[in-house]
């Protein structure tokens, strides 16, 4: 079944101080620094050196497609 109107845009709100690895927190800092106000920071503004190498294995990007529901796999952190 799918849900008519979801908001792919819900998400639990994580702060940096609740991660539990040095990483994650790291991570987290840095997606809320590029995002600012918004759901997300575009893929543009993020530069792969920046990220900490202990998260890259743990990354996923993936498009959310409609009519029909689909999931494009971009990245799956290897």
């Amino acid at each position: 079944m799918i849900r008519r109107g979801y908001n792919f845009q819900q998400s639990a709100d994580l702060s940096v101080k609740e991660a539990r690895d040095q990483a994650t927190r790291l991570f987290l800092d840095l997606w809320k620094q590029k995002s600012g106000d918004r759901f997300a920071p575009s893929r543009d503004e993020f530069d792969w050196l920046e990220m900490p190498m202990a998260v890259v294995p743990r990354i996923m990007i993936v498009d959310v497609l409609t009519s029909p529901l689909d999931f494009q796999y971009r990245y799956f952190g290897t």
